[in-house]
C-alpha cells in the first residue's frame, strides 16, 4: 500500500506531492555509507550471502591496504567507522555494483522503498555508472580527515535564501545571534588548508520553534555544526553493542517491553503494567531509572517486582551526567539509554501513559518488524502541518547529514525495534543522546521525538513507518465540541493498538484520575480529496474542557468519524481499568494493600 494511503482514506500530507503517493511505508534508507551498511548486517546476521568467502577476502583486504578480514567478514580493526564503510564497499564491489544505476526511488521485489540520496536523477533518466565517483558519494564522511573549522563571519544574504544576492551591511561576527527571519550562512575557515568553507546554511523560515532552543544560535559553533554528522557515524559509545555482541550479552531471540521511570510516574506505568499482565502479555518487562529519581515509592516497586514480574533495572549514572543542562531540564536521555543497554534483542519501548488496548507481543511476528527489525509510528505532525518546523528549510537535515525526505514525523511513545540488526543506527542514537549537544542547543527537534528515524536514516537502516495517522480520545463538553488529550496509534494492519493519554497524564493527585475518553476520533478520509491534518484548537475558560491547547476537530468534519458503540466500548472499558489501577498504586504509595 503506498505510503500516502490508508484503507479508506488519505493518508498524506496536505502538500504532499503526486510522487510522493507512491513511497512505501517501509523505508531502506542509504545514507552515508547506508545501502552498505545494511549489506552489512545482511551478512553478519544471515546465514545466507551471494558472495564467496573467497570474493570478500580479495575486496576487503584491497580495501583496508592488504589487511584480512577476520570471522564473518569483520576485520581485526573492528570498532572504527572507517572499517565498517571500507567493509561495506567491498560487498557493494563484490556484487558488481548491483542496482547503481536506478534512480533515486525504487521499490525493490519486497515493496519496500530502497532510497539513495546521492542519486538524483529524474524520472526516466539513467546516469551512465562510475565506480569511482560512486565510492566517493558513499564515503564523504569516514573516509575524509577531519580537520577544526574556525569561524569567520555570518554572511547574510537577500531573497530569503541561503543562496540569494549578498548582503555584506547585515554580516555579524561569529558571537553574535542570527535573528531570526534571517537568510544566510556561516563562513568558516578550515585549518591547515585555509579553505573557506560554506556551513549552516539558513533561509527566513530555517529556526526551529524558538521554545525549543537552549541557547543562542551563532556562528561560532558552527565548527561543531560542521563536523556533528561526520561524528554522528564514527561515534561509539563505552561497552557498545559490538562487544556485548561478540560477548553474547544479549540473550538469543528474546523479546521484551522497556519503560523508563521516575517516583513522578509510578503511578501511571503500575497502571500500564496491571493492563498488560490483564491482557495476557507475558513478555518480560523492565524498568529502567535512575538511582536519584526513584526513592520515594517502593511498595509500588515491590509490588511490580514480587507480583508482576517485572525487573528493576538501574542506570549507573546521576542525572546530571546523562540528561541535558545537567538535569535541568525534562530528561529523554533515559529512553535511549536504556534502549541501547538492555540485554534484550528485540525491545518494545513504551512510555509510561501509554496503555496497549490489546496484548502487543504479536507486534514482534508481524511481517513488517520481521523484514526491517524496527517498526516507528507516526506524530501528527507533517511537512505543512508541523509546530516543529521540520520543514526542507530547516537547518536540521544539514546538521545531521540526512536527506530530508517528505513524510510523517515520528512520535516515540511506543518504538519496536530489533537491536542486534540495528547496531549502527543505536550507535548514532547515543551520539544524539550525548548531553548538551548541538542538536539539543539548537533545538530543531523536541526531547527524543523523530531522534529514531532520524538515526536510521543517517545509518542507511531499514524501518517500517505505521501508515494509518493518529487519532485522538478526549473529552465532548455540554454542545457537543471536541478536545483531543490522547494520542490513538495504531498496528500495520490499522488496527488500534495503543492510546498514548499525553495530554492529560494519570498522577498521583486524585485530579488527574478522571474519565476523559468521552469520544474518540478516528481519521477515515472517505475519497483522495480528503487530507490528514493535525488541527489544534485554544477553547475559551467557559467551555468546560479541562487542558489547552486542544487537538483533533472540535465540530464533526468530513474525513473525521467519532466512534461509536460498540467501537468506542474497548476504549471505555480500558480507562475505568487504568484509573482502578491509578487508585491501587495511590494506596499501595499509603501504606495500603492493593
Amino acid at each position: 500500500m503506498p505510503w500516502g494511503s490508508a484503507p479508506s482514506g488519505s493518508f498524506e500530507t496536505a502538500s504532499a506531492s503526486t510522487e510522493n503517493h507512491e513511497q512505501r511505508s517501509s523505508f531502506q534508507l542509504k545514507g552515508v555509507a547506508g545501502a552498505a551498511l545494511a549489506l552489512r548486517h545482511h551478512h553478519l546476521f544471515t546465514s545466507h550471502h551471494s558472495t564467496s568467502a573467497h570474493e570478500w577476502d580479495q575486496t576487503h583486504a584491497a580495501l583496508n591496504g592488504g589487511r584480512q578480514a577476520g570471522p564473518a567478514g569483520r576485520s581485526i580493526e573492528h570498532g572504527t567507522g572507517l572499517h565498517a564503510a571500507r567493509q561495506d564497499v567491498a560487498h557493494m564491489l563484490a556484487v558488481k555494483g548491483r542496482g547503481a544505476h536506478e534512480s533515486h526511488a525504487t521499490n525493490d521485489t519486497s515493496g519496500h522503498l530502497r532510497h539513495n540520496p546521492y542519486r538524483q536523477a529524474s524520472r526516466g533518466q539513467q546516469e551512465p555508472f562510475n565506480m569511482t565517483s560512486y565510492l566517493h558519494d558513499l564515503l564523504p564522511d569516514v573516509a575524509k580527515k577531519q580537520r577544526p573549522f574556525k569561524c569567520v563571519s555570518w554572511r547574510q544574504t537577500g531573497n530569503c535564501s541561503s543562496h540569494g544576492t549578498r548582503e555584506p551591511e547585515n554580516d555579524k561576527p561569529c558571537h553574535e545571534m542570527i535573528p531570526t527571519g534571517a537568510s544566510g550562512y556561516c563562513e568558516v575557515i578550515e585549518e591547515g588548508t585555509n579553505r573557506l568553507r560554506q556551513v549552516m546554511h539558513m533561509n527566513c523560515t530555517s529556526h526551529p520553534n524558538s521554545i525549543l532552543i537552549h541557547g543562542v544560535i551563532n556562528c561560532e559553533q558552527a565548527g561543531e555544526f560542521a563536523m556533528f554528522a561526520d561524528e554522528s557515524l564514527q561515534y561509539r559509545p563505552p561497552n557498545d553493542l559490538r562487544s556485548q555482541a561478540d560477548q553474547d550479552v544479549a540473550e538469543p531471540q528474546s523479546r521484551g517491553i522497556v519503560f523508563c521511570v521516575a517516583d513522578s510516574l509510578l503511578v501511571s506505568v503500575y497502571a500500564a503494567i496491571r493492563n498488560l499482565r490483564r491482557l495476557g502479555c507475558l513478555l518480560p518487562i523492565e524498568l529502567w531509572y535512575l538511582p536519584d529519581e526513584l526513592k520515594e515509592k517502593p511498595a509500588i516497586v515491590k509490588d511490580l517486582i514480587y507480583n508482576f514480574q517485572v525487573d528493576l533495572r538501574p542506570i549507573p549514572l546521576d542525572r546530571s551526567q546523562l540528561c541535558h543542562n545537567k538535569g535541568a531540564d525534562k530528561c529523554f536521555n533515559t529512553k535511549i539509554y536504556s534502549i541501547y543497554h538492555t540485554k534484550l534483542q528485540s525491545v518494545l519501548l513504551l512510555d509510561t501513559d501509554n496503555f496497549a488496548i490489546t496484548d502487543p507481543s504479536y507486534l514482534f511476528d508481524l511481517p513488517e518488524f520481521q523484514e526491517t527489525g524496527a517498526i516507528f509510528w507516526p506524530d501528527f505532525w507533517s511537512p505543512g502541518n508541523s509546530i516543529f518546523n521540520l520543514e526542507a528549510d530547516s537547518f536540521l537535515w544539514e546538521l545531521t547529514g540526512v536527506p530530508y525526505q517528505p513524510m510523517f514525523e515520528q512520535e516515540s511513545g511506543q518504538v519496536l525495534i530489533n537491536r542486534t540488526r540495528h547496531i549502527e543506527a543505536l550507535d548514532v542514537m547515543m551520539f544524539y543522546n550525548s548531553p548538551d549537544n548541538i542538536l539539543y542547543r539548537y533545538g530543531p527537534v523536541f526531547g527524543d521525538k523523530d531522534l529514531f528515524r532520524l538515526a536510521w536514516m543517517r545509518a542507511g537502516q531499514s524501518f517500517h513507518m505505521v501508515q494509518h495517522p493518529p487519532g485522538w480520545a478526549g473529552q465532548l463538553n455540554k454542545v457537543d465540541w471536541f478536545c483531543g488529550m490522547t494520542m490513538v496509534q495504531h498496528d500495520p494492519a490499522g488496527n488500534v493498538i495503543f492510546v498514548h493519554r499525553n495530554g492529560f497524564k494519570i498522577e498521583e493527585k486524585p485530579s488527574s484520575q478522571r474519565l476523559i475518553w468521552d469520544a474518540v476520533l478516528e481519521f477515515r478520509g472517505g475519497n483522495r480529496d480528503v487530507k490528514y491534518w493535525a488541527h489544534t484548537w485554544s477553547p475559551r475558560r467557559r467551555q468546560g474542557f479541562l487542558v489547552t491547547p486542544c487537538y483533533g476537530f472540535p465540530t464533526r468534519t468530513p474525513g473525521y468519524l467519532r466512534l461509536a458503540l460498540p467501537e468506542r466500548q474497548p476504549f471505555i472499558d480500558l480507562e475505568q481499568l487504568i484509573l482502578q489501577y491509578a487508585k491501587m498504586a495511590v494506596s499501595l504509595s499509603d501504606g495500603h494493600t492493593a
